[in-house]
């Protein structure tokens, strides 16, 4: 496509078109919110606890850290991929831009939902409101880790708006690497498998936690239930 650089990454708000700036607004409110809860959950206990194990074999947190660094740009990569195009070439919105949006945006209420159903479980169990060992209320009676699967659809949503800008089919493809490593990291690599490791160990022998594993889906609501693999 004619006049479509690199330059068009500097341009400013004013030279961007509404499906732009929709993406770009999505990747930073998604950026802004987990953030902030990330560092006020860190900040509360001292430390993440998903790497208290792996952060004593530097090899293996090493390996964390760089997959962590490769999430963060290949998350990016629709809204980066878009944003070289100039906005005076892109279409108006469309049908598929309006999918994206939805996606997203329900996956960010269902990823704000579960998030904010499991610190009020964790609170109230300091306060000695229950002495439950898991959670398995809210969307966590749907999935074992409900906030995961709306993270993959976060950036679906994301990359559903950003291939809706990009011209010819592998610029499109590849905006779907984001939610296809994004899911691909979290249940295979950095996110459950070490969860449900540290479930196990804890909670092996707790009845209870066994039928929940038995009937409740490790990833999406719709999928297997058992142990994670």
């Amino acid at each position: 496509i004619k006049g479509w650089s690199w330059d068009s990454m500097t341009a400013g708000v004013e030279a961007r078109s509404t499906r732009q700036l929709l993406a770009t607004g999505a990747l930073v409110l998604w950026t802004g919110r987990l953030g902030l809860f990330l560092l006020r959950r860190i900040l509360k206990r001292g430390s993440d606890s998903r790497f208290d194990v792996i952060k004593r074999n530097p090899l293996r947190f090493f390996r964390a850290w760089i997959l962590q660094g490769v999430w963060i740009t290949i998350v990016g990569l629709p809204v980066w991929m878009m944003n070289t195009v100039p906005g005076p070439l892109d279409a108006s919105l469309d049908a598929l831009d309006y999918v994206g949006a939805g996606i997203f945006l329900t996956s960010f209420i269902l990823e704000t939902i579960a998030d904010s159903q499991k610190s009020s479980w964790k609170k109230e169990k300091e306060q000695n409101k229950h002495d439950e060992g898991f959670i398995n209320r809210g969307l966590w009676k749907y999935s074992r880790h409900p906030n995961y699967a709306a993270e993959v659809g976060i950036h679906t949503g994301i990359a559903t708006l950003g291939a809706s800008a990009l011209p010819g089919a592998i610029p499109k493809a590849l905006a779907f690497i984001s939610p296809l490593f994004t899911y691909l990291l979290l249940s295979k690599v950095s996110g459950v498998p070490l969860l449900e490791r540290a479930s196990d160990t804890k909670l092996g022998s707790d009845m209870k936690y066994q039928e929940y594993k038995r009937k409740t889906p490790v990833f999406f609501p719709w999928g297997r239930a058992g142990d994670a693999k």
